[in-house]
């Protein structure tokens, strides 16, 4: 099987930044709001909200992707397609901006895109994950996740060198010493 020979920040992840995005990232989430919403028990109307606001947080992601990929993300630095991608829902989370139903809309949108992160390798900011998994496109976008792939860099270099330094043959051969 061969490995990764490069992890390049924002667009590719490791071994240990891909499980990491998976279990920490994608299934506690996925199964943290599950219970809550067993043990809460929601109307049906808040889970139809919940619906909504997950497909608007999709659709927008996805005309982001599309309106802004070649145009900005492939061409400008980095940082500032995290700003721009990374900055609202960050703020959103954080400051507990909008009603329940929004706020549990963009926890699951980034619990499954996490998912999708894992399943694609990709070390891009999650909120992209899904529409470069539709477009077949991704770009660098960092996250908070990538300290996980500095790691992974470090890790995958260091093998890399390890298997790069040949070992030091003897001088003659052992029978030779007697």
């Amino acid at each position: 099987m061969e490995t990764q020979s490069k992890i390049t920040l924002g667009l590719d992840a490791g071994l240990l930044g891909r499980w990491t995005r998976l279990i920490l990232g994608g299934i506690v989430p996925l199964v943290t709001i599950a219970r809550q919403l067993l043990t809460q028990e929601p109307s049906l109307s808040f889970y139809g909200a919940t619906g909504l606001y997950f497909h608007a947080i999709f659709l927008v992601y996805l005309a982001a992707h599309y309106s802004l990929g070649e145009r900005l993300l492939a061409r400008t630095n980095p940082w500032i397609g995290t700003i721009i991608l990374v900055g609202p829902p960050t703020v959103a989370l954080i400051l507990g901006l909008g009603p329940d139903a929004f706020q549990l809309a963009l926890a699951l949108y980034i619990a499954i895109s996490l998912i999708f992160n894992f399943i694609m390798s990709y070390g891009g900011c999650e909120v992209m994950a899904i529409p470069s998994f539709i477009f077949k496109r991704r770009y660098v976008v960092y996250c908070p996740w990538n300290a996980v792939d500095v790691v992974d860099k470090v890790v995958l270099e260091r093998r890399n060198k390890a298997s790069q330094v040949s070992p030091v043959e003897p001088q003659g051969r052992p029978d030779d010493l007697a």
